[in-house]
């Protein structure tokens, strides 16, 4: 990778441009070990983030938007996809060269899973509110040691599996039971925060949302988004869904939740639909990182510039998402996607 140490200060055509790379990318390219210190050493991972936002300006300068703040600033913890796993008892791998997952819940364990008393005093949750308040007292800062909302059928099936898909069909008591049990520690997850103070985004991840079809969707999904969004409503919080797939199956049917602060959409989705639908709505388009791993420059460059032509005279309202940034990814790429969105 050729360094560059100069930001360029282009003016976008689009609203906001973002690069999220993996665990992996910094592991194999610079040897930054993640492991379980990532996550359980409050410390750790502040001197890591503070390595990395220094290798981004050092190594990628062209990239950036805005000049990264190389400080020492606490970085929250957070499990990621292995948090609700760890929770409810799954097997939880910390591996040096990539982010934190958990292997699946056997069913005899599944059938036994059930909700805490206080997610605040359960497991990962108590160490990583701890971590935060040990943080604030020694640096002197009011961080609120809030808990990230997660998803309902993620959750599910990161705990259990296939079985929550195929359960469905043929078991759908124990579908809703499981659908019930993601529900509830994610109502948990928003009533804490709001007795925290907290008034910000509830984003719901529906990752997962692609593997069923948008009758199944409106049948069992949407009653659970619909009633987090009265939720975070109640609490004077906004909402919004993390939806990696492809929007259109479903688009509709969020159109019936009535009010979104937030909506990311994946690789495919109908840009041009998506802004008529939610005018109100911070609309993010996530760019596969597949397609960005394996396609050429020319290619990268010809399918944002359908995108932009997608948005037309909105473009300048959407914000550009390239997510899950691993080894192997060309860095032509990413500059051809930076170069094709400057003006």
């Amino acid at each position: 990778m050729n360094s560059n140490n100069s930001i360029l200060k282009n003016t976008l055509k689009v609203k906001d441009l973002t690069f999220n790379f993996m665990p992996g990318w910094w592991a194999k390219y610079h040897g930054i070990n993640f492991g379980e210190k990532y996550y359980t050493d409050p410390e750790y991972r502040m001197k890591t983030t503070a390595c990395i936002r220094k290798l981004q300006k050092d190594e990628m300068g062209d990239l950036l938007i805005n000049e990264p703040d190389l400080s020492e600033i606490p970085v929250g913890p957070d499990y990621g996809n292995a948090t609700t796993g760890a929770f409810a008892g799954c097997e939880v791998q910390f591996p040096e060269d990539g982010a934190a997952w958990n292997k699946r819940l056997p069913e005899e364990k599944l059938k036994d899973i059930r909700l805490p008393e206080k997610l605040e005093e359960s497991y990962p949750y108590q160490g990583m509110i701890e971590q935060v308040m040990y943080m604030n007292e020694k640096y002197g800062r009011r961080d609120l040691p809030t808990i990230l909302p997660r998803g309902i059928l993620n959750e599910a099936f990161l705990i259990g599996g296939e079985k929550i898909l195929t359960d469905m069909y043929d078991d759908p008591d124990e579908a809703r039971r499981i659908l019930d049990f993601s529900f509830e520690l994610l109502r948990m997850t928003v009533e804490y925060n709001a007795s925290l103070g907290y008034r910000g985004l509830v984003r719901v991840l529906n990752c997962t949302v692609k593997l069923i079809g948008p009758d199944m969707y409106k049948e069992w999904l949407l009653p659970y988004d619909m009633r987090i969004y009265e939720l975070a409503a109640k609490h004077n919080m906004t909402f919004g869904v993390h939806h990696c797939g492809r929007l259109d199956p479903v688009m509709d049917h969020y159109r019936s939740i009535p009010e979104f602060r937030y909506l990311q959409m994946g690789f495919g989705s109908d840009l041009e639909k998506a802004i008529a639908l939610f005018p109100e709505a911070e609309l993010r388009y996530v760019i596969d990182p597949f397609f960005c791993m394996n396609a050429s420059p020319n290619e990268i460059s010809e399918k944002i510039e359908d995108i932009l032509k997608q948005a037309g005279d909105n473009a300048k309202y959407i914000a550009i998402d390239v997510g899950a940034i691993d080894y192997g990814t060309p860095i032509e790429n990413l500059r051809a996607i930076k170069e094709t969105l400057s003006n």
